[in-house]
């Protein structure tokens, strides 16, 4: 089954899976906004047509039927995820409510000619090549984070502009995700947040390239290993086209593709304190 059908099957058949307090909810099949690109999910809407519910996202149940071959499998696994995600929301309704979420705003860094679609529907700033993009955080209850993006409707909701995002994540972002930096052996830093999660957004942090530079003794490379984490080399005895070849490779043969941020080095100017693309 080819995934058209497959996705037919699905909207088709998968609402009798749930218990029976959700048979007269409506499926929905929506463009979900990604890092780098959007991908096809499913909500499940009350007749109210209000109130949250998870997304299930329909390239991993595809991934799923075509190890296991059965619709009514994945039909049983999508009900399940779906029954633990609206436990999940039943439990954090409280702190995502839009009333008090302004200390949970954060930013993240995303290549801004890649997510052109999605810069059209958020706030955003650009900066150099990239875009900053806003994120509600949401804690979850392993000790880790979920986020959604801020899109222009829930801006409109919460009464801020661009500005005023901004000026918050800068605030919020550096003391919810604090910076983790590991030094490795060959003179180079690993700089990215506590979580291992949209970590490349340090390089926004106030002061935080300077302070790193100015341990490091000069000026730096920036090597963009994802939108969680970057390199930070410093400068001297490199070769920039060595390296962009590097990060062209490793985009190429292990990133993911909704990680990527850039496709080439930056470099960090300690005495202007400006992060730049290098001249070639």
């Amino acid at each position: 089954m080819n995934y058209e059908c497959f996705k037919e099957s699905i909207v088709k058949n998968l609402i009798q899976y749930l218990p029976e307090k959700y048979e007269n909810w409506t499926l929905e099949v929506r463009d979900i906004p990604k890092v780098n690109g959007y991908l096809e999910g499913v909500n499940i809407i009350p007749q109210s047509g209000s109130g949250g519910s998870p997304t299930i996202y329909l390239n991993e149940l595809y991934d799923y039927y075509q190890k296991c071959g059965s619709i009514e499998k994945v039909c049983q696994k999508a009900a399940s995820v779906f029954v633990m995600g609206m436990d999940c929301i039943a439990n954090m309704e409280p702190e995502t409510s839009l009333n008090l979420p302004k200390d949970k705003i954060i930013f993240c860094l995303v290549h801004a000619a890649e997510n052109e679609r999605l810069l059209k529907e958020v706030p955003h700033r650009i900066m150099l090549d990239l875009a900053v993009i806003y994120r509600v955080l949401l804690r979850a209850d392993d000790g880790g984070f979920n986020s959604t993006i801020i899109n222009n409707e829930i801006a409109e909701e919460l009464g801020v502009t661009e500005d005023e995002l901004f000026a918050l994540a800068e605030k919020n972002t550096p003391m919810i995700l604090r910076e983790e930096i590991h030094c490795c052996e060959g003179a180079f830093a690993i700089l990215t947040n506590e979580f291992h999660l949209l970590g490349a957004a340090c390089l926004l942090y106030p002061g935080l390239l300077k302070k790193l530079a100015t341990e490091l003794d000069g000026d730096l490379y920036v090597l963009p290993s994802s939108i969680h984490e970057v390199f930070l080399v410093p400068v001297i005895g490199q070769d920039v086209e060595r390296m962009n070849r590097t990060v062209v490779e490793a985009n190429n043969t292990i990133v993911k593709m909704d990680e990527i941020l850039s496709h080439h080095v930056y470099y960090y100017d300690r005495a202007k304190d400006e992060l730049c693309i290098p001249l070639k």
